[in-house]
């Protein structure tokens, strides 16, 4: 508590403009740290959707069975 008291008082005693630029490097910092993780280096493998049939080519004997299902009804 201590502490806290001296940081307070050492805050309202200086001049106006270091609080300013201080708080003002706080608030860029944060934008360019929040900013810099929304670029994306390219490397992903993408793919343009396109509509039309869906061709499935199964090689292997087997059965399937989906580890999470949902089941959609339409009430209307």
């Amino acid at each position: 508590m201590q502490m806290l008291n001296k940081l307070l008082k050492s805050i309202k005693t200086q001049p106006r403009w270091r609080l300013a630029l201080g708080f003002g490097i706080i608030v860029l910092a944060t934008i360019w740290f929040f900013a810099g993780g929304t670029k994306t280096s390219g490397k992903a493998p993408t793919f343009a959707a396109r509509r039309g049939p869906l061709e499935i080519t199964v090689l292997e004997g087997g059965s399937l069975q989906a580890l999470e299902s949902q089941e959609i009804e339409n009430r209307g």
